[in-house]
């Protein structure tokens, strides 16, 4: 096969390995009754789980139509709050208008009284009984007098009516403006309540999606794989992602600590016969930072600085490396399930992506891998400020799952959150844009660029040899001491020579027969009908093996030989390692382009 076309297999058989498929899968038994026994009982299993599945999504379905209609009330409530605030706005501003009319009015009235006052202040230098003596006419005296006297009067009324109306004027500004404020708070407070309803919408809506895709997932296990990868068939995506789904079950390094008690190996020695066991270094697709071995690195007294340059090339630091500041990181992120949420105090110190147990420096650059990541995933750079990423209605949400990375909800514990804490403002940029910091459990003693495992050139994302200078792996047992560095993979990893002389048999039919490559309990050859179809076309036929050769190189396994008879065979070992991968028996499979062998 076509060392590219091997690739593509490979990668697709990498990405499986993020499916989320909760049940085991039977091994394939030879003998038809078991076989059929264990398939319907599979069948079955499958069949209740996607019931209690549309069950769930029921529940879900109906908690939504609540929240719904819920939400429409209270958008209702909040359009009928805004108009009345608005007519209430109105009927203010209309009302102010009016006293400051009236107002006008009173402030004039009191001008002339004002006036009248100070003219009967000067006139009264003398006293009444003066003009008795001072006039001539004694009836003019009176009538002045009188004419005084009732103008006093008037006066006295008019100022009382005045202040009668100026008070009225002040009840009425004070009742509206309490009105206004009562308004404007109940308006926050439906606001809140319809941001509320919405968030639950969000994350409802996000619970659904995910109870639909368990669904699929399930029910493909019943109806077949979409046919979505070229060259493969239904039948072999479904026999990989079986694999993929009981490999995945536990090779998260999460939030646990790992060590290689906690994972068993499922290599029992097998005491009778010559069997063979096939080893992959590392997991899942060893792009990146390796996480182990950044806790390696860590164990062995790298810096943080250190760690990240290794396993990112061609980067920048910003805020650690000399002459960087920190990066202007948002305030909120877009969180699937959780709306806008804090970046820095909930979002990544949520991330659950490493052991907080583990060195505070490989904690630190998993944090900064973690920061970098999301910015990239968000196109952060693409905007201008925080401000036009937040008020964009298209901006994009992050998934919480290993297929972006997982958050966990809430703030993981104290060491972690220091470890998000201490690198604040600290991201990884090429040429000036935050990367998308792949990382991955186990490298296996070396990375791989991210144009050998994907096909797309990224100058930070290029393979390292990931040991010391004497040659120890950091995620070796010398240091990280990964459970996933050097594993066999499988419920009963162990195979007879017979049934890898089968598997070597299968690795030689051309490309044309690839649909015929599982096993026969799933729909391909016999071993039998591959030996007949390698005669028929006149090429080699592998029987009783006497040992098997490989050439592990430090990225992937360079070569493959198997000596049987008096003569010896040379297979692909991408060739080898898809084969495998479709024809073993149960769960087994090489999960790595880097593998080897051992026999009992």
């Amino acid at each position: 096969m076509k060392t590219r076309k091997l690739l593509t297999i490979f990668v697709a058989i990498s990405l499986l390995l993020n499916l989320v498929i909760p049940y085991t899968f039977a091994d394939e038994l030879d003998d038809t009754v078991k076989e059929k026994e264990a398939k319907e009982q599979e069948k079955q299993q499958t069949e209740s789980q996607l019931f209690q599945a549309k069950q769930y999504e029921g529940t879900l379905a109906s908690q939504l139509s609540q929240m719904t209609n819920d939400l429409y009330l209270a958008r209702s409530e909040y359009a009928n709050a805004v108009a009345k605030l608005n007519a209430k706005q109105q009927e203010i501003s209309e009302n102010e208008t009016n006293i400051k009319t009236r107002e006008e009015e009173v402030n004039y009235q009191t001008s002339l009284i004002s006036a009248r006052i100070r003219d009967l202040y000067k006139n009264s230098q003398y006293p009444p009984l003066s003009y008795l003596f001072l006039s001539d006419d004694f009836n003019k005296v009176n009538t002045e007098y009188v004419y005084r006297m009732n103008v006093i009067n008037e006066d006295k009324k008019n100022i009382t009516d005045l202040k009668d109306k100026i008070d009225v004027l002040n009840r009425e500004r004070a009742a509206l403006e309490r009105d206004k404020t009562q308004m404007a708070e109940d308006k926050i407070d439906l606001e809140n309540q319809k941001v509320h309803l919405e968030a639950q919408e969000v994350y409802l809506n996000s619970q659904i999606a995910s109870a639909r895709n368990t669904q699929n997932q399930l029910a493909s296990q019943l109806t077949g794989i979409t046919k979505d990868i070229a060259n493969l068939s239904a039948k072999e995506q479904q026999i990989l992602a079986a694999k993929a789904a009981a490999a995945a079950a536990s090779t998260s390094v999460g939030s646990k600590e790992q060590n290689g008690g906690v994972i068993s190996e499922g290599t029992p020695s097998k005491t009778s016969g010559d069997f063979y066991s096939f080893w992959s270094y590392g997991f899942p697709h060893r792009v990146g930072m390796n996480q182990y071995g950044a806790y390696g690195r860590a164990l062995a007294g790298q810096t943080v600085r250190t760690i990240l340059h290794s396993y990112y090339a061609n980067t920048t630091i910003t805020g650690l490396d000399a002459g960087t500041s920190a990066y202007p990181v948002p305030e909120k992120i877009k969180v699937d399930g959780y709306g806008w949420i804090s970046f820095e105090d909930l979002y990544l110190k949520g991330i659950g992506e490493m052991p907080s147990s583990w060195s505070m420096e490989a904690l630190k650059a998993q944090a900064i891998a973690a920061r970098s990541y999301a910015l990239a995933y968000i196109s952060y750079a693409n905007y201008q400020n925080y401000t036009e990423y937040k008020n964009d209605p298209n901006a994009k949400s992050i998934c919480t799952t290993q297929a972006c990375q997982v958050f966990i909800g809430h703030v993981k514990d104290e060491r972690w959150a220091q470890a998000v804490t201490e690198t604040k403002g600290m991201v990884l940029l090429s040429s000036g844009v935050p990367i998308t910091a792949y990382y991955a459990s186990t490298a296996g003693g070396s990375t791989l660029s991210s144009e050998e495992v994907w096909g797309g050139y990224r100058p930070y994302a290029l393979s390292l040899i990931d040991v010391d200078s004497t040659g120890k792996p950091f995620d070796g047992p010398g240091y990280g001491d990964s459970p996933w560095y050097h594993k066999s993979w499988g419920d009963d990893p162990w195979l007879s020579k017979e049934e890898v002389a089968d598997m070597a048999n299968a690795a030689l039919l051309p490309e044309e027969y690839n649909d015929n490559l599982p096993s026969s309990a799933n729909g391909g050859f016999t071993p039998e009908e591959v030996r007949a179809k390698l005669t028929e076309l006149d090429l080699t036929v592998v029987a009783n093996i006497k040992s098997i050769e490989v050439v592990v190189g430090a990225k992937q396994t360079e070569s493959m030989r198997i000596y049987y008879d008096d003569t010896y065979v040379n297979l692909d070992p991408g060739r080898f390692l898809f084969v495998f991968n479709l024809r073993s028996p149960g769960t087994d499979a090489i999960w790595s382009s880097r593998f080897d062998i051992q026999s009992n």
